[in-house]
């Protein structure tokens, strides 16, 4: 027997769930409406003050033909319904108000969210079997980058890193705890996932074999574009498994791909990029960079620098020497393709073949200041920064146009950059000789931010003199 949770009761529960309207139509027009879903996700009540106080809590919705909307309760919309409603119960929702959703903060794959308040009715109804238990929508970690700050996504990937729990106090005198991540998959992309309470402490953080290449499902997750793109834990939202069965054959899939030998963590993008803060003062030179490197911690397997540089050579031989053959599937696929004696290139990642691959950069650079020079790799995204062209473009000027293809090189050559290069071991037998340099950002120094620079520099020097 259906359980009344409000006064109205908004239809029969006996029917099945495909009498009812289904959330895919829904719009702000929408009048009348009756669904029929389960709640896959239930929010902790967030306390508001200031000028407006107030308390809010969220769910998500999911109907039989699996799509998702957000409802948002607020106030007396909390006091009805916060503690009579269960997630991973189904119901019927009606009376609701449907709203245009936050595209920034929006949690589910949707253009709408309802709101439900005193007039609105959700009924328990018997649970058949026919609405899911949840869905995952997996996001590439590539992807990420697009994707607007907070707004919220579906990831999974292999755990490379785990780092020790953080216990601190908040602005508030929360005491909270805190572990961070890093994870990698196909798309070729690595970026820190930021874990907060509960799914900071479990105990599997403390026995995992990073060896056997455990895989990490983080459903509604949020994204955060500072330092670069990361990804953190929302409390009463997220969930966060660690090879879980449900998703035995997205598990067993990312496994074999990072089992398979490959240089993937080092051709990987690193989406997180820890700078430093934006003074010229946290610049670091050449020559500290290499010397902070020689005297590491051992256990250091990376670290990331903010350097002022010019480039004084790019590598540029021959098409081997500045790219490599990679996988068609561009978006999703960074994986080097290889010719087969089909004639055809053949992706073991995407196990796709195909007559023509693009070109992705991989320059050596040669970068020197006023202290020291070093060899740094740079990859697509950055090379292109720096070239301003794709390996394509460039690849194409190459065969047909040598002055142009010239051109295009000696412009990025002796002006001043602005890196941010992560330096990684080489080798488990690390030395200063071993460090290996990747360009993680770039950006061309104007000239009024080149002044500004030299200014702050002859003030320094002056009143360290005095």
């Amino acid at each position: 027997m259906a359980q009344m949770l409000n006064k109205t009761n908004p239809t029969s529960s006996n029917k099945a769930a495909n009498d009812y309207m289904p959330i895919r139509v829904l719009t702000t027009m929408s009048q009348d409406w009756v669904i029929k879903g389960r709640i896959t996700m239930k929010s902790a009540i967030k306390n508001f003050s200031g000028n407006r106080p107030g308390k809010m809590f969220s769910i998500i919705i999911i109907d039989h033909e699996g799509t998702e909307i957000e409802g948002t309760f607020f106030n007396e919309g909390v006091d009805l319904f916060f503690d009579t409603i269960e997630q991973g119960k189904t119901y019927l929702f009606s009376g609701g108000y449907v709203k245009l959703a936050s595209q920034q903060y929006r949690k589910v794959n949707n253009d709408y969210q309802i709101s439900f308040d005193k007039k609105s009715a959700i009924v328990q109804t018997q649970d058949n079997g026919e609405i899911a238990a949840a869905k995952l929508t997996l996001v590439p970690l590539s992807e990420l980058k697009n994707l607007p700050d907070k707004r919220t996504v579906d990831v999974c990937g292999v755990i490379v890193e785990v780092s020790d729990m953080a216990e601190f106090t908040s602005k508030k005198g929360d005491n909270l705890v805190k572990r961070n991540i890093k994870i990698m998959d196909q798309s070729m992309a690595m970026v820190d996932l930021a874990l907060w309470g509960d799914d900071a402490t479990k105990a599997d953080w403390n026995v995992i074999d990073l060896e056997a290449f455990p895989v990490v499902v983080a459903a509604k997750v949020r994204i955060s574009h500072f330092d670069g793109i990361s990804l953190t834990t929302d409390r009463g939202i997220s969930r966060v498994l660690i090879d879980p069965d449900d998703y035995l054959a997205i598990v067993r899939d990312l496994k074999e791909w990072k089992r398979n030998p490959r240089d993937s963590e080092i051709l990987a993008e690193n989406l997180t990029v820890k700078s430093e803060k934006k003074s010229s003062r946290q610049l670091k030179t050449i020559k500290e960079i290499k010397e902070y490197w020689e005297n590491a911690d051992p256990s250091t397997k990376e670290a990331f620098y903010n350097v002022r540089a010019f480039v004084g050579f790019i590598k540029r031989d021959d098409r081997q020497s500045m790219t490599y053959e990679s996988c068609i599937n561009k978006d999703k696929c960074k994986k080097k393709a290889i010719l087969d004696s089909d004639g055809l290139y053949h992706c073991s990642s995407c196990n796709k073949a195909f007559n023509k691959p693009i070109p992705r950069y991989i320059l050596t650079l040669r970068i020197h200041d006023s202290t020291e020079s070093a060899y740094v790799t740079a990859f697509d995204d950055t090379a292109a920064q720096l070239l301003k062209i794709s390996a394509e473009d460039l690849m194409e000027m190459m065969a047909i146009d040598e002055i142009g293809f010239d051109n295009v090189v000696s412009n990025a050559l002796q002006k001043e950059w602005a890196f941010t290069i992560k330096a990684q071991s080489n080798s488990s037998d690390r030395g200063g000789a071993r460090m290996k340099l990747v360009l993680a950002s770039v950006r061309e120094v104007n000239k009024m931010e080149a002044a500004d620079r030299i200014l702050e520099e002859i003030t320094q020097a002056i009143h360290g003199n005095n």
